[in-house]
Formats: structure tokens, sequence, C-alpha cells
């Protein structure tokens, strides 16, 4: 989307290594957030509700910021993007503690993937049909403003949720105890060691294909929206 709306070729690579960040900064104020709500059925639907906002802003940046400015906006709200779902990285795992019991949990980690990648499958097989795509000229924005209803859906069904008594998360602790902590399990654990450098040594893995895109696009594209070559390789 970024590329077809005329945006520099960095910015777009850019993106990845933006929510990437969002990410990790979203992972250090999940805790935060857990202590700052108690209720659970808030705190998703909060979230969701969050979420919802940012891809709007995300599609009306999309149809009214001139696309020379447009880029920009859309990095920034990338990484709010990647913020929220480090969040969700955090709390979710405590809300489904709080809300489900052992064996729901495994059920639900265990189909979750399997029901979404059929879905998935089903939807696209659908849309990739010469008469959907005739019938139906959809264009970027119009999926994201899908997106959008389908995550105030998902907030509607979480402020139905209903759990009393449940504490999230208890105490303080400031980041540098954290970080102390963390330095001490690092030491002390051997597991911790060896999953650590295998995400650094993969770090090149992970973020080289947005930038092998920018490259083919520049190299082997004629024009505005030759990201899409990238789909060849």
């Amino acid at each position: 989307v970024a590329d077809q709306i005329g945006s520099p070729g960095m910015v777009v690579a850019l993106l990845v290594p933006g929510f990437t960040v969002g990410t990790l900064l979203g992972t250090a104020v999940g805790p935060r957030v857990l202590r700052g709500v108690v209720s659970v059925a808030v705190l998703l639907g909060g979230i969701a509700l969050v979420d919802a906002a940012l891809t709007a802003l995300i599609a009306v940046d999309i149809t009214v910021v001139p696309p020379r400015f447009g880029a920009y906006p859309l990095l920034l709200l990338c990484i709010l993007v990647g913020g929220v779902g480090g969040s969700l990285e955090v709390v979710s795992p405590m809300a489904m503690s709080a809300l489900l019991s052992a064996r729901q949990r495994s059920d639900l980690l265990l189909k979750q993937s399997g029901y979404g990648a059929a879905l998935v499958v089903v939807i696209t097989a659908f849309l990739a049909s010469r008469f959907v795509r005739d019938a139906l000229p959809w264009r970027d924005v119009d999926l994201l403003w899908i997106g959008v209803a389908a995550m105030l859906l998902c907030a509607a069904c979480a402020f139905g949720l209903r759990t009393r008594g449940v504490e999230l998360a208890s105490g303080t602790r400031s980041a540098l105890d954290s970080l102390r902590n963390g330095h001490h399990y690092l030491r002390t654990h051997r597991w911790m060691q060896s999953f650590l450098a295998t995400q650094l040594a993969f770090i090149p893995v992970v973020l080289s294909p947005m930038f092998y895109a920018i490259y083919a696009a520049e190299s082997l594209g004629t024009g505005v929206g030759d990201m899409d070559d990238f789909r060849l390789y």
C-alpha cells in the first residue's frame, strides 16, 4: 500500500523494522497496562478499539493526505500498531488464564490457528475468482475499512465478557528492577541464552525480504506499484 501511494523506497523498507520496534516497546509497556486495568473485558475491548482506530487512521491517511506526505504518518501508525500488538502479547496470556480453564486454553491454542488458516484459504479462493474480481473491484483502503468493522465487532464481543475478582497483575516494580531480574535470569538459564542468540542470528533473515523487495521494485520495476514484483521471488 505504501509503495502504491508513491512512498519513498526507504520508508517502505522501514515499515517492518518500525513495526518490530513498536512491538518491543508495546511488550515493555504491557505489564503497566495490566496493572492499570482490572477488568479483562475493558482491557481486551480497549485494545480492539485502539487497533480499530489506528487502522481507520491508516485508511484516512491513504485517502486524504497527499501522496508525497502520506508515507510518514503511515510509518508512525505502523509503529503504533506494532505497539498495540506487543501489548497484546503480554495481555493475551493473562486474559486467557483469567477467562478459560486449562482444557479450554489448550483447545483455543490448538484450534485457532487451524481454523484461521482454513478461513483465509476459503476467503482467498473466493476473492481470487475472476467473477468476484470483476464484480467487486475492491481497493486496499476498502479492505482496511472492513478490518476496522471486524475489530469493532471484536471489541463489542470483548465488552460482553464477565469476570469478577480477577487480579491480572499485582505489585509494582520499576523498569530497572525488571532489567536486573531479566539479566539474572539470562545468566542462570542456558535455554534463554540460546533463544536470544538464535533470535539475533536470524534478525537479518526476518528483515531482509522487505529490503530485497525494494531492490526488486527499483531495479526490475517500471513504475509505481512495482513492489508486486516481489511476489515473483
